[in-house]
């Protein structure tokens, strides 16, 4: 229920077995996410589980991108195969490849070699490119002049079953749901030193709005973000 180093390292272990196609057995809804009352044992949802759908997601890319038949040598807890990392007792997950960044949570542990230039960024908390302080996921797409960003709301935990079943079967019900979701404000700041002095843009209604702030420091709630920066900035940084 809480692990979410497992993904990475079961991809790469089915894809040095030769599994050609890997699925999860199930994703929880978001309208049902909450109370996790499908599968307990397999609670997985964007929204309600951020750390163990960037992990999911991390598995992703791992059996895309690992060749079938391939394999690495295990040691018993911090692992490192291919673009992929995991440790167990830090309970963390990492990928970085030349165009994409993804981490399951703010750790300082990282035996990878982070790319100058990703097109893609993903993380819960803070990240080599993004300062941010919310619980949900960041999901940042990075253009030559323009990036898109998504914030998911923040998530606040119950420590414990109501229900008084053991931790890897908990479930809640409407009125005593695991996990509940709170649409909060919190500061953002990008990292990239190009993208400091860019343009923000909030999604509203169907329609974009100015966001007070540039690239550097505006504060985000959650919602899509697009960045824009100055044909002025962007030329001097192709040069």
């Amino acid at each position: 229920m809480q692990q979410v180093d497992l993904y990475p390292f079961m991809a790469q272990h089915f894809r040095a077995s030769g599994a050609q196609v890997a699925c999860q057995f199930q994703y929880d809804p978001r309208s049902l996410a909450g109370l996790n009352r499908e599968w307990p044992q397999h609670w997985l949802n964007l929204w309600h589980t951020p750390e163990k759908m960037v992990s999911f997601m991390i598995g992703a890319e791992v059996f895309r991108r690992q060749p079938r038949g391939k394999r690495f040598d295990l040691p018993p807890d911090d692992q490192v195969f291919g673009p992929a990392a995991v440790s167990f007792h830090r309970n963390t997950a990492l990928l970085a490849t030349d165009d994409v960044y993804m981490r399951t949570g703010s750790v300082s542990w990282n035996p990878l070699s982070n790319p100058s230039s990703p097109q893609h960024v993903v993380s819960v908390g803070d990240s080599p490119y993004f300062h941010y302080e919310g619980s949900g996921v960041v999901d940042l797409h990075l253009g030559p002049d323009t990036a898109e960003l998504r914030i998911y709301p923040d998530v606040e935990r119950l420590e414990t079953s109501p229900t008084g079943h053991a931790s890897t079967d908990m479930v809640g019900s409407p009125d005593h749901p695991l996990t509940v979701l709170h649409e909060r404000e919190h500061p953002f700041s990008l990292l990239l030193p190009k993208w400091a002095d860019a343009a923000v843009e909030r999604q509203e209604n169907g329609h974009w709005i100015a966001v007070p702030g540039r690239g550097a420091s505006f504060r985000v709630k959650p919602g899509n973000y697009r960045l824009h920066r100055s044909a002025a900035n962007a030329r001097r940084s192709r040069e």
